[in-house]
């Protein structure tokens, strides 16, 4: 017993050292210019990273990058690249634009509050937090540090759909325009890849957290080197540096609430998420959203398929709404996985231009009495001085 007792904590010790060397040999680091801080009201730290306004325009029009299901910041700005193998950063291309870009993080992520030892939280939220604490705390937050008063929102996967529910609850007020990058709002019938995990959902009911970030990390040790289906879960291999993959699992997944595992389980049912307040499933409210919306996804996203996008189009479709699926029948040069919309070896000339074309159309309002972005007056007093 002894020796099987040693044998088990061996293999466990070897997994562990695994895991950790990969993590390190796939970091991702993230190269914003500022990191902020927004307080929900229950007393969550999120923070926000934020790339400033620069190029020929700094506007300053404010992006507010929003990471998915289990990810973080880091899903818009891996922070490595070369010449052989592009990794595109979506957060430094649009502020190379003249964008305010802040990409944020939820509760529980990198430099947020997250649960640990002996500090009073705990893996005990759900969806719902994120839709009435956390985002309208990093919403007013990015505001209340901008001439503008609304922003834009991209939304990768969940964020996309917690731009949803957002904009279906608080109107466009303060959201000039959304992009929701491989996004459903209903995922019933839609040939999800999910469809085969969801039944294992209940078996969540009885922990309070979820270790995908440590499993993922093990599973990046065999990742991104084949077209099997399970590679397909984040990326169209094909169409994405094997170390973006590699790198995306060893370090930007993250562990999760029970609780938003059990309740994102209910994107497969008909009628898909429920409000709180009444039960009524999202998508019977969709049309109320008056927020221009660009609903973008790829040909091989097996999270989001074709499907599902199609039908969170038709829910939400008004003269305002947009749907493009990347793939070679739209021009593109290869399929678009789940990641690959925002970290793809194409997705800096075949995707990025679609959003910032979609952002000219909608463009954010100026605050009352507010002139140049603190950018363009730095840049206007470097001129001045120069003609001096």
């Amino acid at each position: 017993m002894i020796t099987f007792i040693l044998c088990v904590l061996g293999v466990l010790f070897a997994m562990r050292l695994l895991v950790d060397i990969n993590k390190r040999f796939y970091a991702a680091k993230s190269s914003e210019d500022e990191v902020h801080f927004a307080t929900t009201k229950d007393g969550w730290r999120l923070s926000l990273h934020r790339y400033l306004p620069r190029g020929d325009n700094p506007h300053g029009e404010p992006v507010m990058l929003h990471h998915g299901f289990s990810a973080s910041h880091l899903a818009f700005d891996l922070g490595m690249n070369d010449h052989n193998e592009p990794v595109p950063s979506l957060a430094h291309w649009l502020a190379d634009r003249g964008y305010d870009v802040w990409s944020i993080n939820l509760r529980g992520r990198e430099q947020s509050d997250t649960p640990r030892w002996f500090n009073k939280f705990r893996y005990r939220w759900s969806l719902y937090e994120y839709m009435e604490q956390d985002d309208p705390a990093l919403v007013d937050y990015i505001l209340s540090k901008s001439e503008y008063e609304n922003l834009h929102w991209i939304g990768h996967s969940m964020g996309g759909i917690l731009l949803f529910a957002y904009c279906i609850e608080h109107g466009s007020p303060k959201v000039a325009s959304g992009v929701a990058l491989g996004s459903g709002i209903d995922y019933s019938n839609g040939g999800s890849f999910y469809d085969y995990i969801t039944p294992a959902a209940g078996l969540t009911k009885y922990i309070e957290r979820v270790p995908l970030g440590w499993l993922t990390a093990f599973l990046s040790l065999f990742s991104a080197r084949n077209t099997s289906k399970p590679e397909q879960m984040n990326v169209w291999p094909p169409n994405v540096a094997g170390k973006a993959a590699r790198a995306v699992m060893a370090n930007v997944v993250n562990d999760v609430s029970s609780n938003v595992v059990w309740q994102l389980s209910e994107m497969f049912l008909p009628g898909g998420l429920r409000r709180r307040v009444d039960g009524e499933p999202w998508i019977n409210k969709a049309r109320e959203a008056s927020t221009p919306m660009f609903h973008l996804g790829g040909d091989y996203d097996r999270q989001c398929t074709p499907v599902i996008l199609e039908r969170t189009y038709k829910a939400f479709s008004n003269e305002n709404h947009e749907i493009w699926c990347a793939g070679p029948d739209e021009g593109c040069g290869d399929h678009y996985g789940h990641f690959d919309l925002s970290i793809g070896l194409r997705a800096e000339t075949e995707v990025y231009p679609r959003i910032l074309a979609f952002f000219e159309k909608h463009r954010a309002v100026r605050k009352s009495g507010k002139g140049k972005t603190t950018a363009a007056k730095r840049k206007s007093s470097r001129s001045a001085a120069g003609a001096a």
